[in-house]
């Protein structure tokens, strides 16, 4: 295809001009030929040679920058939303922004780093993503929003929608005595966070604050020793429809009674689990407010 599509264009540019019988025949012919013509023939076959030093140029440049692309698989488009299919070399529009994300769950959490999609180490359903301060889609514009830790914070469900963001099972730190946690928004009915034991899905910890305002507050779940290396889960939820219906996420710490913050890096997932939890089927009342 490269082929075909530079011929025709060095022949029309530069063939023509590089090869001109009557001027060849006036310079080198049996026939008188002034000066003029021959440094005209002269200049014009330099000229034809520039350009075609100048063409072939640009052409190793494009066969070397396809290579690279190739080599190293890199998609311009994906930071902006859209996925490059290597299978069909088309690009298709990455429509759900709210899958999964494949890197472990991590505290301390403040959700900084990816943005507009679920937050690692969770798998979201409804309007729940990593938003940022100042709001870069209309979904995350909550006006006002302020004393978070960062510029992005976790949002799940936007007033009369519901939404939920399950994390992976992993294990409590050892020496676990407080989960302390920014949290803005107003749902809390049937809302909020959610820590549950794996073996029987209770609630060893829940968060939920009816304030109404996107002005983040500490909150806390204290006396969680007797949960340190119990298996268990998160699930923040939005189960209530309403004006402020939502649930706004910052800055997770699992500390020790000395308030020193544990697990700093990966938490310890569990391996080996026979079934996963689902949050939506143990958060089953949705509430109209």
């Amino acid at each position: 295809g490269f082929k075909a599509a530079v011929r025709p264009f060095l022949f029309h540019h530069v063939g023509r001009k590089m090869w001109s019988p009557a001027r060849s025949l006036a310079c080198s012919g049996p026939g008188p030929a002034s000066a003029s013509q021959c440094h005209g023939a002269s200049l014009t076959h330099k000229h034809a040679l520039s350009r075609l030093k100048v063409v072939c140029g640009f052409a190793c440049i494009a066969v070397v920058a396809m290579f690279l692309f190739k080599q190293r698989h890199w998609h311009p488009f994906s930071s902006v939303g859209w996925d490059f299919n290597a299978g069909t070399g088309t690009l298709a529009q990455v429509v759900n922004l709210a899958a999964h994300a494949p890197t472990r769950l991590a505290f301390p959490n403040d959700f900084e780093g990816i943005s507009g999609r679920c937050p690692k180490g969770f798998d979201c359903g409804g309007h729940a993503r990593v938003c940022e301060n100042p709001p870069r889609q209309h979904t995350c514009n909550h006006p006002g929003v302020g004393k978070l830790s960062g510029k992005q914070y976790l949002t799940v469900g936007n007033d009369f929608g519901t939404a939920h963001a399950q994390s992976r099972v992993f294990y409590m730190p050892t020496e676990i005595n407080t989960i302390d946690l920014l949290y803005a928004g107003g749902a809390h009915l049937e809302s909020g966070f959610y820590v549950h034991l794996f073996e029987d899905d209770r609630v060893i910890c829940h968060i939920s604050s009816g304030d109404e305002t996107n002005v983040f507050k500490r909150y806390q779940c204290n006396n969680l020793i007797e949960y340190q290396k119990k298996p268990v889960y998160i699930c923040v939820m939005d189960n209530q429809k309403s004006h402020w219906g939502k649930v706004l996420i910052d800055d997770i710490h699992f500390k020790d009674q000395f308030g020193v913050d544990l697990d700093l890096g990966d938490a310890k997932p569990m391996v080996g689990q026979q079934s996963m939890p689902d949050c939506t089927k143990i958060h089953t009342n949705i509430v109209t407010a």
